[in-house]
């Protein structure tokens, strides 16, 4: 996927700076005309990608009656491409080589719609586009996460400001240029508000105390209340500080990646990080990574898998789909009382 608009839009997006744009809306306030874009390689990383059922059709809030038609034929899916209520295309059905049908939608007013279906069971379908323009110099992309044909669900949509191809949720206080506004998206995704954030803010401090061989390619923290989503992974890579509204926030979901081996990071049991007005919030994390392992009992032997394995850092954060570099972790099975080891473990290669 292409992030750099063409240089048309960004005629008609750029501003010179986001307090001094002209406004419709409130004074201070800049408004952003946004244009769907089919993504043919959709490769943005969502927060909580979901692939929704498509029955009779797929919800579109600027279709007629609110949906796009589709139905399931003997061969494929057909589906309504302009909108206008009868099915006029069809994707065969998904395979091996073919693990999604990208279906595109182009309406009779010119308004553009895409989503990546996939047949599983039965018939689902995600995001196959953005809503995408340009703040300045930094591209911004709006996705309907959540499949409903609105694009501004805070906490349920998705969002990328700047040239990174990892979303956060979509969030009420966007930062840009290391300065928080207040946000505010149309639901068809075609026009965005921005005022600058006059609320209390403070700094997470993410990056002096994380430990990784690994590079952190994505680090993604909701507020407590869903009102704000950030994608910090950037910072924590630059050794930067990040600029937040003031309140309680979460770990939701990240990934470190080296080479080949990669893990998913999700909240565990690591705590809520409060920011304090004017304050500052560090987290320590990251390696040396624990590993706790539930096992069975067969008889007189003991039986673990790799997938009973979980393996938490030390902020408590866990680390899933967990493919660590060289050598598989080594278990020894002790003696509770006397801690004499019984048993030395060590899963098979690639485990």
């Amino acid at each position: 996927m292409k992030w750099k608009p063409t240089a048309s839009l960004l005629v008609a997006l750029a501003v010179p700076a986001l307090a001094s744009a002209p406004s419709a809306a409130s004074p201070g306030a800049t408004v952003l005309e946004l244009k769907f874009r089919t993504l043919r390689d959709f490769d943005i990383t969502l927060p909580a990608e979901q692939f929704v059922p498509i029955l009779d059709g797929l919800p579109f809030a600027l279709a007629p009656g609110g949906q796009l038609k589709c139905a399931i034929t003997d061969t494929g899916l057909a589906f309504d491409r302009d909108g206008d209520g009868t099915t006029d295309a069809e994707v065969a059905a998904t395979d091996e080589d073919h693990p999604t049908r990208l279906l595109t939608f182009r309406l009779a007013d010119g308004t553009e719609y895409a989503v990546r279906a996939k047949l599983d069971g039965r018939w689902q379908a995600a995001p196959g586009g953005a809503m995408m323009g340009a703040l300045g110099k930094q591209p911004v992309a709006f996705i309907d996460q959540n499949g409903n044909g609105r694009f501004n669900d805070i906490g349920e949509d998705a969002m990328v400001i700047g040239r990174s191809k990892v979303a956060s949720f979509l969030s009420e206080v966007i930062e840009v240029d290391g300065e928080l506004f207040n946000l505010s998206l149309s639901p068809d995704g075609q026009k965005a508000e921005l005022e600058p954030f006059a609320g209390a803010t403070g700094q997470l401090d993410l990056a002096s105390d994380f430990e990784s061989k690994a590079k952190l390619r994505a680090l993604v923290l909701n507020s407590t209340d869903g009102r704000y989503s950030f994608e910090l992974g950037a910072n924590v890579t630059a050794g930067t500080k990040a600029l937040v509204p003031a309140g309680e926030y979460t770990i939701h979901s990240g990934e470190i990646v080296l080479g080949k081996s990669s893990a998913k990071v999700h909240q565990g049991r690591s705590q809520t990080l409060v920011v304090s007005p004017g304050g500052e919030t560090a987290m320590t994390w990251g390696g040396p990574v624990t590993a706790e392992v539930a096992y069975d009992r067969q008889y007189d032997e003991i039986v673990i898998a790799p997938n009973d394995v979980t393996y938490f850092g030390r902020a408590g954060e866990a680390y899933t789909d967990f493919m660590p570099l060289g050598s598989s972790p080594a278990f020894k099975v002790k003696d509770r009382v006397t801690g004499d080891v019984l048993v030395d473990m060590v899963f098979p290669g690639n485990c």
